[in-house]
């Protein structure tokens, strides 16, 4: 299983192992009963989603500042794309 996710993800091996270790020591991964391959916890994931996402990505209000126009409202463009 590692292997896969290190083709997928470009991360080392021992790296992707320790993160499924932790994964299993938290909950949010579990074997299944019938076939005793690791399957998401989705109760846990859900839970850490909603209540935990906030605490490992904090968001932080920053000033306002005045964007990029894209799309349909960039003045190049507003002519060329299609709505």
């Amino acid at each position: 299983m590692s292997v896969y996710f290190e083709e997928v993800t470009r991360i080392s091996k021992s790296q992707v192992n320790l993160s499924l270790k932790r994964c299993f020591d938290v909950g949010l991964l579990r074997n299944d009963r019938k076939t005793g391959l690791p399957r998401v916890n989705t109760k846990a994931l859900l839970g850490f989603i909603v209540f935990g996402l906030k605490y490992v990505f904090p968001a932080k209000p920053a000033e306002i500042v005045r964007g990029v126009a894209t799309a349909f409202a960039a003045p190049v463009l507003e002519q060329k794309l299609i709505g």
